[in-house]
């Protein structure tokens, strides 16, 4: 083990704490040891840990005034770092096994930085991909990723059911941060694990620690209302039923606790998250998740004290002293990190709001309040408050149809830009569908254009476009129509004031209540036999050739 030798009078200047404790850091490259050959180019060694990152990180600063890390020295991209930091005699904080991703050469000072992420974030877990889930549960998918990289699944999923979703062009550890984030966890990938945590229970855990103003070294803690919400609402309009579903969630202060010493709580703003819900549950995890994730960073801000291995992010301490900051408190990241100068230090981003301070648990009056409502479209429209709209952008893609629905007027496309990805469902464009209606449908093998949201979830087949290999059937600006698979045509020249109607037609059906008329200088009729049905009159000469019988 290599120690620093101004560590403890070091953190004894920045924190009051006795010159007791030795901090001491192990590093092993590809399974070797190597604290001893590394600790007199060693400036700086840090550990990294977010809650909400893909992965910890590792960085290790050395001293390259020889030049020996530019030449037989020079670390392997890909290689593996081990290490642990703490203090001598006591259990030391396991930091993980990193791979190299990294190098970074730097003067005057020649320094180098070695720079890696956890082993298991390679590049098959950084390669963008698309494809669809459906009728399955959160914890299905992230099980079946975690297969997929041959990574254990750590951590408690509840059973969200999930209808359909998709990973639209990302890659795998950045669709499940995005997936679990929706549903109130938080997902990163540590040595061969693929950990998933619940937030909710992490802010509701215990402190690990206290911590008073003499503790710490340096600290920075802000409050503010600027984007905390007092609700959210989920919106998911339904065009199978033409029903707008939204729920909506309390941010479950009372009225006491909204107005404090220090002025508001939140704001009168209400989150507005536009998100794809399967039903009431999700639209409930959803509506919790987004509100607790804003208004998390009601108050948040950061420490520097002497070394502590236990404060890792995920953790909660307790302030002490700190007047209104004083509470439970969430670590949202932890740095430790052994300096030359400074010693062993523990780095700190902490933040909290009403669920972390446990304000939603005092009772009736401060209980969530939450309303699941069904807009049909008659209905009374919704007006909310100002706040934020969570909608991203949507995006344009040409695909070819794998199936169509034709009694919902519904098509599945592949998209050859996304790995082939299926899509959901999507609604066909019809130019009218109430009182006047039209109606559609593409082949299946048919080029046609769609938009999709920003997670190709939902969206809707604009029309088919033609290509070399479908060409049109008219090449004339003047010319509107249509003409079919089995030869049938139906075109109108606006030049030749010309309306054709030919082709493979095998029978023309033409049924009206009163009567039809046709009217023209001259009508031709060519049929082998003509037949009426009825009474025949004539107001005018009637003119034959050939043969006829009355």
């Amino acid at each position: 083990m290599a120690e620093m030798n101004s560590t403890a009078q070091a953190a004894s200047a920045l924190t009051g704490v006795s010159d007791v404790l030795s901090p001491v850091f192990t590093l092993w490259y590809l399974q070797k040891n190597i604290t001893t050959d590394i600790a007199p180019y060693v400036t700086r060694v840090t550990y990294s840990d977010n809650i909400k990152s893909e992965s910890d990180t590792i960085e290790v600063e050395l001293d390259d005034t020889d030049g020996r890390w530019l030449d037989k020295w020079y670390p392997g991209k890909g290689d593996t770092l081990t290490l642990k930091m703490g203090y001598q005699g006591e259990k030391l904080l396991s930091c993980g096994t990193f791979s190299i991703d990294e190098i970074e050469v730097s003067s005057p000072a020649s320094v180098v930085a070695i720079r890696g992420v956890a082993t298991s974030v390679n590049n098959a877990l950084r390669t963008k991909s698309s494809r669809g889930f459906e009728s399955t549960t959160l914890a299905a998918i992230a099980g079946r990723i975690a297969k997929k990289h041959q990574l254990k699944l750590v951590g408690s999923i509840e059973s969200i059911k999930i209808d359909r979703v998709t990973q639209y062009a990302e890659t795998d550890v950045g669709f499940l941060r995005r997936l679990a984030s929706e549903y109130g966890y938080a997902v990163k990938v540590v040595s061969d694990q693929l950990i998933f945590s619940h937030l909710a229970t992490l802010r509701g855990q215990e402190p690990v620690k206290q911590l008073k103003p003499q503790d710490v070294a340096s600290f920075s803690l802000r409050d503010t209302i600027n984007r905390v919400y007092k609700s959210a609402k989920v919106k998911h309009q339904k065009s199978s039923d033409k029903k707008l579903i939204v729920y909506e969630a309390d941010g479950g202060t009372s009225e006491s606790d909204k107005q404090t010493k220090g002025g508001k709580v939140t704001s009168a703003d209400s989150l507005k998250v536009n998100s794809r819900v399967s039903d009431p549950d999700s639209a409930r995890i959803k509506a919790d998740s987004a509100l607790a994730r804003h208004n998390e960073y009601q108050q948040n801000g950061s420490l520097t004290l002497m070394g502590t291995p236990q404060l890792t992010a995920g953790n909660k301490i307790e302030l002490v002293g700190f007047g209104q900051l004083s509470g439970p408190w969430l670590i949202t990241t932890a740095r430790h990190a052994f300096d030359r100068n400074s010693g062993y230090i523990t780095e700190l981003e902490v933040a909290r709001g009403p669920v972390t301070q446990g304000k939603a648990k005092k009772g009736k009056k401060t209980g969530k309040t939450q309303t699941l409502t069904v807009y049909k479209p008659d209905g009374s429209h919704l007006h909310g408050n100002k706040g934020e709209e969570i909608m991203a952008g949507v995006t344009r893609q040409v695909g070819t149809v794998s199936a169509v629905d034709a009694d919902k007027v519904q098509a599945r496309v592949r998209l050859p830009e996304c790995d082939n990805l299926r899509t959901n469902w999507l609604n066909v464009l019809q130019r009218n569908t109430q009182d006047n209606k039209d109606y559609w449908l593409p082949d299946v093998g048919e080029q046609v254009e769609v938009l999709l949201d920003a997670n190709g979830e939902d969206g809707v087949i604009l029309g088919a476009v033609y290509s070399d290999v479908d060409k049109p059937p008219f090449s004339d600006k003047n010319v509107r129509g249509t003409k079919y698979a089995d030869g049938a045509e139906f075109s109108y020249n606006r030049a030749t004031h010309t309306l054709t109607v030919k082709g493979g037609i095998e029978h023309v059906v033409i049924e009206v209540a009163v009567g039809i008329s046709l009217k023209g200088k001259t009508i031709d009729l060519t049929a082998d036999t003509t037949t009426v049905n009825g009474d025949l009159k004539i107001n005018g000469n009637a003119h034959s050739t050939g043969q006829h019988a009355l």
